[in-house]
């Protein structure tokens, strides 16, 4: 850019509060990195991802025993009168007894048909499907970092060509004050001129300010705070896109919404055989030691110790509930036909999804060449208007309205390419590729 579309950068910058020179340069995969490091979003996944692995154990599934100890001491001061049939009498004033009492006791549940088991393996399997909680949030924050910071790149661009159009309305204001001090041409011409320029000036700063805006919204994502500067790169890779059959092949199995909902749907067939398990007896061993130490000033026994062992087995069966069990039952089977239902509703949502994508992604692929030459035409336009409007065979109107297409031209192009590049996000978005590099 020339120097004064550089001063009018910089007097942008401080009235936005943005620096735009001086800054680090921040590429995409330096933008996922810090947005992998530092989204919010990942770290509460990730600690929730924690939480589900801690539970999957097989204490918590209720296989192992219990063992529990207990101690109590009970200490009591009373006045005592007591008169006995054979003509004996107790009679105490503020008389003291100490009772304590220790133990350790066994519970183990060895049966109950077989509820544990499937307890085990649905904490697994929720194990599991927080870890697709934490794969879906980091890939939806790759692919939110990446369209933005396609969206930056964009307006970057924007930005330049409006700067590139002050140059021009500059060069213009000049050539037609020289022509209004030789009496070739009209004040009006000049106000003209000079109010395309000043439009011009206003357009780069609503720029300017949506560029700054942009650049925040990515500092958000990477969680960085006091919204530091950084420049971006000068180009989008719009590489990578593979054929429609096999973007859906690879979505049908690894879309991440998908196997959350497969997942779902296993943990709801559990609840089947976790109600079948009511009709089953639950067995139980208990086993203990005891001991008892009591010292009274009153009563039949000045002392009295016991120890010993209890142990035993415990069987329980329901035999009748109200056709409760077999309600749970029924249920759980709908709830199972739901759950098979909305798998089938994700998939055809992916194809719609995927089809609508992929024919955007061709339809921008097929205008980025015929942009690009747009942009050439529309360049050796604006050149050629340059010099009809310094021999004077060409009118203000008809100068303004080629440099217009000139700009439009330049950003129709960039408009194009970072609607590719985020075409190709959204597609790898779904077919669950997008974060596997990072999952």
């Amino acid at each position: 850019m020339r120097l004064i579309c550089n001063i009018l950068s910089v007097l942008i910058g401080i009235a936005i509060n943005t620096n735009l020179y001086s800054e680090e340069l921040l590429l995409p995969e330096d933008a996922v990195r810090l947005a992998l490091k530092n989204n919010f979003s990942i770290i509460i996944s990730e600690m929730e991802s924690e939480i589900a692995a801690n539970n999957s154990n097989a204490g918590n599934a209720g296989m192992y025993p219990s063992l529990d100890i207990t101690g109590r001491q009970n200490n009591s001061t009373m006045s005592v009168n007591q008169e006995y049939l054979d003509g004996r009498k107790v009679d105490k004033t503020g008389a003291s007894s100490m009772s304590a009492e220790a133990g350790i006791q066994l519970n183990w549940t060895v049966f109950d048909g077989m509820k544990m088991f499937v307890e085990r393996d649905r904490l697994e399997l929720l194990k599991e499907l927080s870890g697709l909680a934490l794969r879906e949030s980091i890939e939806n924050t790759i692919y939110k970092a990446l369209t933005v910071y396609y969206d930056i790149v964009k307006q970057k661009r924007f930005l330049a060509a409006v700067c590139e159009s002050i140059d021009i309305s500059r060069e213009r204001v000049a050539l037609v004050s020289q022509k209004v001090e030789a009496g070739a041409a009209g004040k009006s011409e000049l106000l003209q001129a000079r109010v395309d320029m000043n439009n011009d000036i206003l357009d780069s700063i609503d720029k300017a300010t949506a560029l700054n805006n942009l650049k925040t919204e990515l500092n958000s994502i990477m969680a960085r705070r006091g919204n530091p500067g950084f420049d971006v790169a000068d180009t989008i890779d719009i590489t990578g896109s593979s054929g429609k059959a096999a973007i859906l092949g690879k979505a049908l199995r690894n879309n991440v919404q998908l196997l959350a909902a497969r997942k779902d749907s296993a943990i709801g067939a559990l609840d089947i055989d976790t109600y079948k398990s009511e009709y089953y007896p639950k067995i139980s061993l208990y086993g203990g030691y005891n001991y008892t130490y009591l010292t009274s000033e009153s009563g039949l026994q000045k002392k009295n110790t016991s120890q010993g062992l209890n142990y035993g087995l415990s069987l329980s069966l329901n035999l009748f509930d109200g056709m409760n069990t077999s309600r749970k039952i029924e249920n759980a089977k709908i709830e199972a036909d739901i759950s098979k239902t909305i798998i089938r509703q994700i998939e055809s949502d992916i194809e719609a999804a995927l089809e609508k994508e992929f024919l955007i992604y061709e339809n921008l692929t097929a205008r980025l060449n015929q942009e690009k030459l747009n942009l050439e035409t529309a360049g050796e336009s604006m050149q050629l208007a340059l010099e009809r409007l310094n021999a004077g065979r060409i009118t203000q109107i008809e100068f303004r309205e080629i440099q217009d297409n000139y700009i439009k031209a330049g950003s129709r192009l960039w408009e194009t390419r970072s609607g590719i590049a985020k075409s190709i996000a959204a597609m790898k978005l779904v077919a669950g590729e997008i974060g596997r590099a990072h999952v």
